[in-house]
């Protein structure tokens, strides 16, 4: 080949590459990750297409239900945040104006994951159910009225609890 010939070849070549690239980025084609610092928490999610996939976000923390149920409730408010700030811009270049529309659509139909455990309640249901339980067994057969007596009120307990 040329050195003109292959000169050209390598511009066009460069000159492709790089619209092909710019085209890429202009819309969304590629899976980016992307993890944000906010309130304490880092925040993993990827965007595809100009749209946030749910499913990753605070993917890092779906083996820990707590971690990942505040991670998402962080998330939720930081897309809106974003949403908010990217509202405020005059006159937002495309690229600007497409991620509004991201974070804008996330904040609005993005729907985190909400978990509380409480222990401390279980933990005495689970206390009268062994204590009913007990006296259960201690009063079968039994004759016993102060025995019959305190199995039928600590049972009643329960009772009351599960209405």
């Amino acid at each position: 080949m040329e050195p003109i010939s292959s000169l050209l070849s390598a511009y066009l070549l460069s000159l492709s590459t790089d619209i092909n690239g710019h085209y890429r980025e202009s819309v969304n084609l590629d899976i980016t990750p992307i993890v944000i610092e906010y309130k304490n928490e880092k925040i993993s999610f990827q965007h595809q297409l100009w749209r946030i996939k749910d499913d990753s976000v605070c993917a890092t923390y779906q083996q820990n239900t707590i971690r990942f149920s505040s991670c998402t409730i962080k998330a939720k408010s930081l897309f809106s945040d974003i949403c908010n700030e990217l509202s405020r811009l005059k006159k937002p270049n495309n690229t600007k104006a497409q991620y509004k529309r991201m974070y804008c659509n996330a904040a609005v139909k993005y729907k985190p994951m909400v978990a509380s455990i409480s222990s401390t309640s279980t933990i005495k249901v689970n206390a009268n159910e062994k204590a009913c339980n007990q006296l259960i067994l201690k009063a079968m057969g039994s004759s016993n009225k102060e025995l019959l007596a305190k199995r039928d009120k600590v049972c009643q307990r329960i009772q009351k609890n599960d209405q």
